[in-house]
This record gives C-alpha cells, sequence and structure tokens, in this order.
C-alpha cells in the first residue's frame, strides 16, 4: 500500500521523512486487529538496509511506537515523527555505551526531536558489528 493511501498519519508522516532523506524501497505493509494496527517499511536509504516497524492505537494516535533495527521507541509523539527519523539518520542523534549499576553495561540511542529527547537501550555491540548509520553517530566515552 503507498504511504497516501495508508488509513494512519503516523504512515504518512514517517514515509514523508524518508523520502526527503532519499530512502527507496517497498511499501508499506499494514496490518489492523480493532483499532490496534502495525506498519512496516523495508528497503534503502543511503546504501543502508532498513527496516522499520510503527505500532499503534486508532487512525490519528497521538503516540506510537517505533521500532528499526533491534531498537524500540515507545511513545514518540505523533507530531515528533519526522524530526525524529531526520535526526537518527541525519547524525543529530547520539549511541553511546553507559555503564548503570558499576557492572551492567548498555547501548543507548538518544534522539532528540520536538523539543524532548526519545531514548532507547540494547545490549553493547561491538562497534564493527554497529550499522553504518549506527558508527556515524556512536560517542566513545
Amino acid at each position: 500500500m503507498g504511504p497516501s493511501q495508508s488509513r494512519f498519519e503516523p504512515v504518512r508522516r514517517v514515509d514523508a521523512a524518508l523520502r526527503s532523506l532519499g530512502a527507496a524501497g517497498d511499501e508499506w505493509t499494514e496490518r489492523a486487529d480493532g483499532e490496534a494496527w502495525f506498519a512496516d517499511w523495508g528497503g534503502d536509504l543511503d546504501g543502508i538496509e532498513l527496516c522499520i516497524g510503527l505500532m499503534g492505537h486508532g487512525r490519528h494516535p497521538d503516540v506510537i511506537r517505533v521500532l528499526f533495527d533491534d531498537w524500540v521507541f515507545d511513545h514518540v509523539v505523533v507530531e515528533h515523527l519526522e524530526a525524529f527519523l531526520v535526526a537518527v539518520f541525519s547524525g543529530r542523534a547520539r549511541l553511546s555505551n553507559v555503564r548503570w549499576l558499576f557492572f551492567f553495561h548498555h547501548q543507548v540511542l538518544e534522539v532528540p526531536a520536538g523539543g524532548t529527547s526519545y531514548s532507547a537501550g540494547r545490549a553493547v555491540q561491538d562497534r564493527d558489528r554497529l550499522s553504518r548509520w549506527e558508527r556515524n553517530i556512536f560517542v566513545d566515552e
């Protein structure tokens, strides 16, 4: 399904942001179960293979869940989606390794968008296993 035909506003917003960044790829796939829905896209962004998933409730939700690669961001404000994706893939976001309680290490991706900062974490990956867009924003602390 083409983004302009999507029933869901967040899909149209994310697709516009991806296209502004030069992304090329498949059409969006959408599935709905009552008011809950999931949409996913796979394609190429500046030579990087990328998959993005969006989860929401209702046709015009205020917040959604955004998934890409192995990152999951809960409660992203729909009005911030374009700025959110542009920040991630234009180098304004920040990826770093952080220590928690002296023993636990995580990677944290911080994304400034719409006057707020969104963050997600995962287990630490070696720098050589990071995708190119992740290496571009990795901060060695």
